[in-house]
C-alpha cells in the first residue's frame, strides 16, 4: 500500500498539472464528464459493433432526426479538429520544454592545447618536406579528428598564438611552450 505522504505528493501533482492545463477546479470538471459518460452510456457502448451502432442511430427521435447531418458533418472533421489540436499542444510543449541538446550534427570541441598540437604537427611534418595537405591528413589521423577539423584549426593558427591564458593550468601551458620553441 502506498504511504499517505506519497499519495498526497501524487494528488497535488496531478491538481497542479491540471490547474496549468486550466482546469482551476479538476473536480468539479471531473464530476461533470463522469455525468456526461454516464448520460451517454448507451451510445458509448453503442460504439462497440456496427449492429449496436446502427441501431442506436434507427432510435433516434424523429425530431432529432433533422440533426444527423450536422452530427455526421462534426463526426467527420473531429479528426482534422483533434490532430491540429494535439499538433498545436505537442508545439506548445516543446516551446516550454527547450531541448537541452541542440539540433543537428554534433560539433567536435577540441581543447585549446589539443588545436596548439595539431598546428604543430601539421607544421613540423611541412618543415619535414610534407605537403601542407598531406600534413594535414596524418594529423587529422593522428589526432582522431577529421581532415576538415585539422583545417578549420591551421586557419585560427594566428588566433590560437595570439590568446591570452585564462587559468593557471593555461599559463603553464604557455611557459611549456615557450620553453619548446
Amino acid at each position: 500500500m502506498v504511504s499517505a505522504e506519497i499519495a498526497a505528493a501524487v494528488v497535488q501533482a496531478v491538481e497542479s498539472a491540471l490547474a496549468e492545463a486550466g482546469l482551476s477546479d479538476p473536480y468539479r470538471h471531473g464530476e461533470r464528464v463522469f455525468q456526461w459518460l454516464e448520460r451517454n452510456r448507451e451510445m458509448i457502448e453503442a460504439i462497440r459493433s456496427r449492429e449496436a451502432l446502427t441501431a442506436l442511430i434507427r432510435n433516434v427521435p424523429e425530431e432529432a432526426e433533422q440533426y444527423l447531418p450536422v452530427a455526421v458533418a462534426l463526426i467527420q472533421i473531429a479528426p482534422s479538429i483533434l490532430t491540429g489540436e494535439v499538433m498545436r499542444m505537442v508545439h506548445q510543449s516543446a516551446a516550454d520544454n527547450p531541448v537541452s541538446v541542440p539540433p543537428g550534427r554534433p560539433v567536435v570541441v577540441l581543447a585549446d592545447s589539443t588545436k596548439d598540437e595539431i598546428c604543430d604537427s601539421v607544421s613540423d611534418l611541412h618543415r619535414k618536406g610534407v605537403p601542407l595537405t598531406l600534413a594535414k591528413e596524418r594529423s587529422a589521423e593522428r589526432f582522431g579528428v577529421s581532415t576538415r577539423s585539422v583545417e578549420r584549426v591551421w586557419r585560427q593558427r594566428d588566433k590560437l598564438a595570439e590568446r591570452k591564458p585564462q587559468t593557471i593550468a593555461d599559463l603553464f601551458e604557455a611557459f611549456q611552450r615557450l620553453g619548446r620553441t
